[in-house]
């Protein structure tokens, strides 16, 4: 696969699936205004990236990750269910 100079593939993943994500403290969103959940496929530029991940009942992920210049990067975190009182 051929990559564009300066993007990198970045693969974000969740167990469970379905959260919502935020990149740079942007919400993903497709073409029609819908939150992009996981497990989603998308091409920032290289470099480091905040990352957060959002799912009803579980601990919200907020984390960095490093994306690289024309190579393929996975984000893919295990999301912890939300202590009950």
């Amino acid at each position: 696969m051929k990559y564009v100079s300066g993007l990198g593939k970045l693969i974000i993943t969740s167990a469970p699936s379905g959260a919502q994500i935020e990149i740079d403290g942007q919400r993903l969103r497709d073409n029609r205004g819908r939150p992009v959940t996981t497990d989603a496929l998308r091409w920032p530029p290289a470099g480091r990236h905040h990352i957060k991940l959002i799912l009803d009942g579980y601990e919200t992920v907020d984390e960095d990750c490093e994306v690289e210049d024309e190579n393929q990067s996975h984000f893919h975190k295990v999301l912890k269910p939300v202590k009950k009182p």
